[in-house]
């Protein structure tokens, strides 16, 4: 819940900003991402869903530079073991900068990168109602491609983490 405040503590101080401090070249938005879990990841999480709130600058016609900052949230998945069931839960709060080459300009197809990190939690419940909480930060690369419509964006990227990788989905509008 304190990730969640955090994320909409940050798109509130964006919207603020953006129309206190209003600079051409620009501008923040918000986006919905699916993401779907690959390799030694996939076999523990399930799909993930989350927001994030991003903030795009206008360095040339054809480059912008962007940042990204989201809560996501993953499905769990449950183990048997001897002992009893066991199950996971994680969730993700990625934080990226990057950059954005625009390849064509109708429509606005692109091509961008993104580095960051991504601070992970996982939740364990064990059999017998116990439960233990870790957590851990990774570096992440994503390799994206996508295409804006007016204020609609919608990008499809490989999240590239060391033992954490998904395909994601995102669709975002810009304000």
């Amino acid at each position: 819940m304190k990730r969640l405040l955090m994320v909409l503590l940050i798109l509130a101080g964006m919207s603020l900003y953006q129309s206190v401090y209003a600079l051409p070249g620009l501008k923040f938005g918000v986006e919905g991402n699916l993401a779907m879990p690959q390799g030694d990841f996939g076999d523990v999480a399930g799909t993930g869903y989350g927001l994030t709130a991003f903030a795009m600058f206008t360095l040339m016609p054809a480059i912008n530079l962007s940042a990204h900052a989201g809560y996501m949230i993953f499905g769990g998945k449950d183990f048997q073991t001897p002992a009893g069931n066991v199950e996971y839960d994680y969730s993700a709060i990625p934080i990226l900068a990057g950059v954005r080459f625009y390849v064509l300009p109708m429509p606005k197809l692109y091509l961008a990168g993104q580095l960051g990190f991504h601070n992970f939690k996982v939740t364990t419940k064990s059999p017998g109602g116990g439960e233990s909480d870790d957590s851990s930060t990774e570096f992440s690369f994503a390799p994206t491609v996508g295409v804006e419509f007016g204020p609609l964006d919608a990008s499809a990227f490989y999240m590239i983490i060391s033992d954490a990788n998904y395909i994601g989905l995102r669709l975002g509008y810009g304000f």
